[in-house]
């Protein structure tokens, strides 16, 4: 089981590696990017973008993710935990979690809906 979970790890790390640099492209800081974490999910903000309008966007396109920590999901409030880091970007984040079963191709088709829906976004505002 223990090495199960080392290969499964190890796979997130890759997926999150790629998703992480596609996100950077579209102009979105990482959160935590230079610290250990969680290896299956991403924290993103857009500067001058609102986070739970990306996520109900997103959600159109049919992607699922959502705006700060789990346990404010359903919640229209920013990040707490962003709030209290001082994160001037609390409210443009978007929080992106993997499963066991995520593909590079579901990245890769993740971040085709990203670029879609952010361009569309900075567009409007």
């Amino acid at each position: 089981a223990k090495e199960a979970l080392l290969e499964r790890r190890t796979r997130w790390l890759t997926l999150r590696d790629q998703l992480e640099t596609g996100l950077s492209a579209l102009g979105a800081n990482i959160v935590g990017a230079d610290v250990e974490r969680l290896p299956n999910t991403t924290l993103a903000t857009f500067a001058g973008l609102n986070g739970p309008t990306l996520v109900t966007a997103l959600d159109i396109q049919g992607l699922c993710v959502s705006a700060g920590a789990a346990c404010a999901s359903g919640s229209v409030k920013e990040s707490a935990v962003l709030t209290a880091m001082a994160n001037p970007d609390a409210a443009c984040a978007v929080r992106v979690s993997m499963g066991r079963d995520t593909s590079e191709a579901e990245i890769a088709s993740s971040l085709t809906v990203f670029e879609r829906v952010v361009a569309t976004a900075r567009r409007v505002r």
